[in-house]
């Protein structure tokens, strides 16, 4: 039965007709009745209502009151799950979950790598420039120098004249 039908009655009777009065039947569900559950010949009905999904075994057997029990009588009953609480949903989850994460960390290493490449580039431009201002400052610090030979030359001659 699907999940929605969890709940059910099953109707019972005997094919002997001879004193169908004096006939008595006891019932019971495997897995929520633990003992027999009696019923006369007026209520021949069982009753059973939200049931857990999976696999129950009804068993019901009459007496006249005089030879015993008849034999068991026996229906299998089993309420299937509903989709997302089945095996596959859940492995469907599962596997769309790992999905998900391993995405999610491999675009997050693609962005720190896209940031360090550009990070890369600009420290390399930043020490060019450096490098070319320190170049500047190299050369005019080589002017000075050499103007202040000038300067220091006519300083002693002007000091000798």
């Amino acid at each position: 039965l699907p999940y929605a039908f969890n709940s059910f009655a099953i109707e019972f009777a005997s094919i002997s007709f001879q004193e169908s009065r004096n006939i008595f039947y006891e019932y019971k569900l495997e897995g929520i009745d633990v003992n027999w559950i009696p019923a006369d010949n007026r209520s021949r009905f069982a009753s059973y209502s939200a049931l857990q999904p999976g696999n129950y075994l009804f068993k019901v057997r009459a007496s006249n009151g005089s030879s015993g029990w008849s034999d068991e009588r026996t229906i299998l009953v089993e309420i299937v799950p509903p989709w997302w609480k089945t095996w596959w949903f859940r492995i469907v989850i599962i596997f769309s979950l790992s999905v998900i994460v391993t995405l999610s960390i491999i675009y997050r290493f693609m962005v720190v790598k896209r940031q360090s490449v550009i990070l890369d580039k600009k420290v390399k431009e930043r020490t060019e420039e450096l490098f070319q201002a320190n170049d500047q400052l190299f050369q005019q610090n080589e002017q000075l120098k050499e103007h202040q030979i000038v300067i220091e030359m006519r300083n002693l001659d002007l000091n000798d004249a």
